[in-house]
């Protein structure tokens, strides 16, 4: 055979071995543990305060190097070229807390810890907020961007991590 009658046999193995080692991931992480994060409502007015609680559950004994929640916004660009439409996610902020540093959990191990995080304000001067306060959607021509915000919640643990994430809206 050929090297250009092999090439779809290569993607295709490529493709599966990617799928698998997903299907892997989750598998592990579920066998692991997991995180949830529990609020009261999803909709927040900008400079307003998000309280929560993140509950952890772990299944066999992890190693965790630090426990953290935090507010992320993600840029998120949706393009139209030719009846495709590809998408590029950008991370434009992120404030970050620990809740919990370096441990052992046994297995079993069930908790819960509460956080307030603060939405910067719309109108914040600072540049590390790189002016993606607002909760917008834009077009022009082809392409559409919008902001999501979103709680994140990080079990940085050996092996494989534990996360746990809910979409918030902005107004």
């Amino acid at each position: 055979m050929s090297g250009h009658t092999l090439m779809p046999y290569l993607v295709a193995g490529l493709m599966v071995s990617v799928v698998a080692g997903i299907i892997i991931l989750f598998v592990l992480r579920k066998l692991k543990g997991s995180l949830r994060i529990v609020m009261a409502r999803t909709a927040f007015d900008s400079g307003g305060d998000i309280e929560g609680q993140v509950g952890v559950q772990i299944r066999k004994e992890t190693l965790g190097n630090v426990l953290t929640v935090a507010l992320v916004a993600s840029e998120v660009t949706t393009r139209f070229e030719e009846k495709k439409r590809t998408t590029h996610t950008r991370e434009v902020y992120r404030d970050q807390y620990e809740l919990e540093g370096r441990r052992t959990y046994a297995p079993g191990h069930e908790s819960t810890h509460d956080f307030k995080l603060t939405i910067p304000a719309t109108n914040n001067p600072d540049p590390k907020f790189g002016g993606a306060m607002a909760a917008f959607t834009r077009s022009i021509g082809d392409r559409q961007t919008r902001i999501e915000w979103a709680v994140e919640s990080r079990l940085d643990a050996q092996g494989v991590d534990l996360v746990a994430k809910k979409i918030i809206s902005v107004r």
